[in-house]
Protein backbone atom coordinates (compact mmCIF):
# COMPACT_ATOMS: atom_id res chain seq x y z
CA UNK A 1 0.00 0.00 0.00
CA UNK A 2 1.22 3.46 -0.79
CA UNK A 3 1.72 6.24 1.74
CA UNK A 4 -1.64 7.33 3.23
CA UNK A 5 -3.59 4.35 1.89
CA UNK A 6 -3.76 2.41 5.13
CA UNK A 7 -6.79 4.41 6.26
CA UNK A 8 -8.88 3.81 3.12
CA UNK A 9 -12.04 1.80 3.75
CA UNK A 10 -13.19 -1.38 1.97
CA UNK A 11 -15.55 0.50 -0.38
CA UNK A 12 -12.72 2.82 -1.41
CA UNK A 13 -10.39 -0.14 -2.01
CA UNK A 14 -13.08 -1.94 -4.00
CA UNK A 15 -13.54 1.15 -6.19
CA UNK A 16 -9.78 1.58 -6.63
CA UNK A 17 -9.38 -2.06 -7.71
CA UNK A 18 -12.21 -1.60 -10.22
CA UNK A 19 -10.64 1.60 -11.66
CA UNK A 20 -7.00 0.52 -11.80
CA UNK A 21 -7.24 -3.23 -12.52
CA UNK A 22 -10.73 -3.51 -14.06
CA UNK A 23 -11.77 -6.26 -11.64
CA UNK A 24 -14.77 -6.47 -9.34
CA UNK A 25 -13.70 -8.03 -6.04
CA UNK A 26 -16.42 -9.04 -3.54
CA UNK A 27 -16.65 -6.78 -0.49
CA UNK A 28 -15.76 -9.56 1.98
CA UNK A 29 -12.61 -10.45 0.02
CA UNK A 30 -11.55 -6.79 0.02
CA UNK A 31 -12.00 -6.62 3.81
CA UNK A 32 -10.03 -9.84 4.35
CA UNK A 33 -7.32 -8.80 1.87
CA UNK A 34 -6.85 -5.48 3.62
CA UNK A 35 -6.56 -7.26 6.98
CA UNK A 36 -3.90 -9.62 5.58
CA UNK A 37 -1.97 -6.66 4.13
CA UNK A 38 -2.16 -4.71 7.41
CA UNK A 39 -0.95 -7.78 9.33
CA UNK A 40 2.02 -8.11 6.98
CA UNK A 41 2.87 -4.41 7.26
CA UNK A 42 2.35 -3.88 10.99
CA UNK A 43 2.04 -7.36 12.52
CA UNK A 44 -1.13 -8.99 13.84
CA UNK A 45 -3.40 -6.66 15.81
CA UNK A 46 -3.75 -9.06 18.76
CA UNK A 47 0.04 -9.11 19.25
CA UNK A 48 0.41 -5.31 19.39
CA UNK A 49 -0.48 -5.12 23.10
CA UNK A 50 2.58 -7.27 23.90
CA UNK A 51 4.72 -4.73 22.04
CA UNK A 52 3.76 -2.07 24.60
CA UNK A 53 5.56 -3.98 27.34
CA UNK A 54 8.64 -4.36 25.15
CA UNK A 55 8.51 -0.61 24.48
CA UNK A 56 8.20 0.08 28.22
CA UNK A 57 11.26 -2.07 28.99
CA UNK A 58 13.31 -0.42 26.23
CA UNK A 59 12.37 3.08 27.41
CA UNK A 60 13.16 2.29 31.04
CA UNK A 61 16.46 0.60 30.16
CA UNK A 62 17.66 3.34 27.82
CA UNK A 63 16.32 6.26 29.88
CA UNK A 64 15.96 5.34 33.56
CA UNK A 65 14.72 8.88 34.21
CA UNK A 66 11.49 8.07 32.37
CA UNK A 67 8.35 6.88 34.12
CA UNK A 68 6.09 4.55 32.07
CA UNK A 69 2.68 3.16 33.09
CA UNK A 70 0.49 0.87 30.97
CA UNK A 71 -3.14 0.84 32.05
CA UNK A 72 -5.44 -1.99 30.99
CA UNK A 73 -8.69 -3.62 32.01
CA UNK A 74 -10.08 -7.13 31.68
CA UNK A 75 -13.22 -7.92 29.68
CA UNK A 76 -14.44 -11.52 29.43
CA UNK A 77 -11.10 -12.78 30.77
CA UNK A 78 -9.20 -10.91 28.04
CA UNK A 79 -6.81 -8.05 28.73
CA UNK A 80 -7.75 -4.85 26.87
CA UNK A 81 -5.49 -1.82 26.51
CA UNK A 82 -6.86 1.33 28.13
CA UNK A 83 -4.08 3.94 28.06
CA UNK A 84 -0.35 4.58 28.21
CA UNK A 85 1.35 7.27 30.28
CA UNK A 86 4.99 8.25 30.11
CA UNK A 87 6.90 11.25 31.39
CA UNK A 88 10.28 12.28 32.73
CA UNK A 89 10.56 11.02 36.30
CA UNK A 90 11.76 14.47 37.43
CA UNK A 91 8.52 16.01 36.11
CA UNK A 92 6.39 13.45 37.96
CA UNK A 93 8.39 13.93 41.19
CA UNK A 94 8.16 17.73 40.90
CA UNK A 95 4.44 17.55 40.30
CA UNK A 96 3.91 15.28 43.30
CA UNK A 97 6.07 17.49 45.56
CA UNK A 98 4.30 20.66 44.43
CA UNK A 99 0.72 19.45 44.78
CA UNK A 100 -1.24 19.06 47.97
CA UNK A 101 -2.64 15.61 48.68
CA UNK A 102 -6.36 15.17 48.03
CA UNK A 103 -9.01 12.61 48.66
CA UNK A 104 -11.25 11.53 45.80
CA UNK A 105 -14.46 9.59 46.33
CA UNK A 106 -16.18 7.98 43.36
CA UNK A 107 -19.50 6.25 43.33
CA UNK A 108 -20.31 3.57 40.75
CA UNK A 109 -23.86 2.46 40.23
Amino acid sequence: MAEGETDIGPQGLKKKLKESHKIDVPYRKVVRGKQIAMDKLYGPWDKSFDNLYRLKVQIEESSPRFFVVIDYHTINNKIRFNRLFFALKACVDGFLRGCRPYLAVTVHF
